[in-house]
């Protein structure tokens, strides 16, 4: 649900209201439409606050009937206001009943970001009851059309204040948002948090929470009969309890992931970075969420275009695995870069940096080989260079995960393989599925390479991979690679270019004949 006062403001009822206060933030959203006719602001005030709670996003509907001389009240409840979430007033009667905005006012809204629309100056006939009814059609048709509410929840909680930022609030938000009450519990079933809808109404929590316990699927509340829906993750447990199962139903897993992110970023780490989330939300391509998340985190992602995955070869890794590879990640990067964070993903370990230099890059997978070599783990590391959105990252680690099985038969010596080693991996296999009859066509090239001497023939054929396929077609490597001296190789390659009749550094025969090894290793 995204209505924006910026859309309120475009509403018939609205026509010739004017923005007086907080003209940069309407962009902000409302979730809620109230009237707020408070006596003076005070003890009677504050009580009324405390009972209701923490709101979120209400717009509210006034006219400052009983403090309409005393601007130093008016602020005071702009203030109070603002501590309860609510996003915009829009002040009717303006020159009629409070015959002037003061400045003061203005500035005060202005300051804690509070929007104020004042109606139409000395109209009488306006009612409070015609926006009422066009905003709160507009954010009941807004609701039914997005049923995903997780990038709306964390947006509103993440632009709260640091002192608000509990899980009393969360739940609050989330049963604004779905209008349904929901219990959250421990272990025992023994009620941690809880939060009502319609709000302030006071429920028996413990009671209800040992009727889901006993596997209840409704819930009594005096003469009311309302849904129960439980969901058990971890040691908690999650009760939502509401009008609609189907809706409960459907809400649930949304709940308890806006759940975990709190307690992964905000709970029990006790502020500790937590980026698993992070990653997990960019891999799923979540761009809005992933925004957010990393506003919250404190990281720059727009700084961000590298990414290494580093895979474990044994398919029957523990979680020791991924803890050593985790260490490993964090190790590489503090030595290495300066803007990067890292984290696990499934099978996985992530690690997004700022790219380096193309000569430092070089320095960097030499020393992450380096660093894997010494720990005598069996793993490999894919590197994505260009990653500038979200979307490229997610297609990077799909491709990594479909293909790094074929990348790797390919690329043996390699413990750094290249995002486009893995997309030829992928066009590989795509050849292979082609039959019999394309493959041969594409070995046929290799064929010259044969002669009386077999010997000599495998010799120059095993020369010419590892050359293309392990050495980037480096000379001295591939004299390390097969333990001969460098001048071998030169002679080989001299013998290879000779048999082909043309160089195979040249393009595009050299792609002819990369494809060709390639193909040659995997199923030979």
């Amino acid at each position: 649900m995204s209505v924006s006062i910026k859309e309120i403001l475009q509403l018939p009822c609205m026509n010739g209201a004017k923005v007086v206060a907080g003209k940069d933030n309407l962009s902000q959203t409302v979730t809620t439409v109230t009237v707020m006719e408070y006596s003076h602001p005070g003890d009677l005030q504050n009580e009324m606050n405390d009972k209701m709670g923490y709101r979120g996003s209400e717009i509210s509907l006034s006219g400052f009937f009983n403090i309409r001389d005393d601007v130093q009240a008016q602020c005071e409840l702009i203030r109070s206001f603002n501590e309860v979430g609510i996003v915009a007033i829009i002040l009717y009667y303006v020159g009629i009943w409070i015959k002037k905005i003061d400045a003061a006012l203005v500035q005060t809204a202005d300051e804690l970001g509070i929007v104020i629309i004042v109606m139409p100056e000395g109209q009488m006939g306006l009612r409070y009851s015609d926006a009422i009814m066009e905003v709160s059609e507009l954010i009941y048709k807004s609701k039914e059309a997005e049923k995903y509410f997780i990038p709306e929840i964390l947006d509103r909680f993440s632009l709260l204040p640091e002192h608000q930022r509990n899980m009393d609030i969360l739940l609050r938000l989330i049963c604004n948002r779905i209008q349904a009450s929901i219990i959250l519990t421990d272990s025992e079933w023994r009620v941690m948090y809880y939060a009502t809808w319609p709000s302030g109404v006071t429920v028996p929590a413990q009671k209800l929470a040992n009727q889901a316990m006993c596997g209840g699927d409704t819930a009594q509340l005096g003469d009311h009969t309302l849904c129960s829906v439980t969901h058990r993750v971890g040691g908690q447990n999650i009760i939502a309890l509401g009008e609609n199962r189907e809706e409960l139903q459907s809400n649930i897993a949304q709940i308890d992931e806006l759940v975990q992110l709190f307690m992964n970023i905000w709970g029990s780490k006790q502020g500790a970075v937590c980026t698993d989330e992070l990653i997990r939300t960019i891999i799923m391509g979540e761009s809005m969420k992933a925004k957010r998340l990393s506003e919250l985190i404190g990281i720059d992602i727009q700084q961000i275009d590298t990414m290494f995955v580093l895979r474990p070869d044994d398919r029957m890794h523990s979680d020791e695995t991924i803890y050593k590879m985790l260490n490993m990640a964090r190790e590489a990067a503090q030595d290495l870069f300066e803007n990067s964070f890292s984290g696990t993903c499934e099978d996985s370990v992530v690690l997004f940096a700022k790219s380096l230099a193309l000569q430092n890059m070089t320095i960097a997978k030499n020393h992450i080989a380096d660093i894997i070599h010494n720990s005598k783990m069996n793993l490999h590391v894919f590197l994505c260079n260009n990653m500038t959105n979200i979307s490229k990252c997610r297609n990077a680690y799909v491709a990594i995960k479909e293909n790094a099985p074929m990348a790797i038969q390919l690329y043996p010596q390699k413990t750094v393989i290249s995002l486009q080693e893995v997309k030829f991996a992928a066009h590989l296999e795509a050849l292979i599925r082609e039959g019999e009859s394309g493959v041969a066509e594409r070995l046929e090239i290799l064929g010259t390479l044969d002669g009386e001497d077999k010997q000599l023939s495998c010799i120059l054929l095993e020369t010419l991979a590892v050359y293309l396929l392990d050495a980037d077609a480096n000379i001295e490597k591939t004299a390390a690679l097969l333990f001969v001296h460098k001048n071998t190789v030169k002679y080989r390659i001299g013998k290879i270019n000779k048999k082909m009749r043309f160089h195979i550094d040249e393009m595009p025969q050299r792609i002819e004949l990369y494809t060709a090894v390639a193909l040659k290793r995997v199923l030979y």
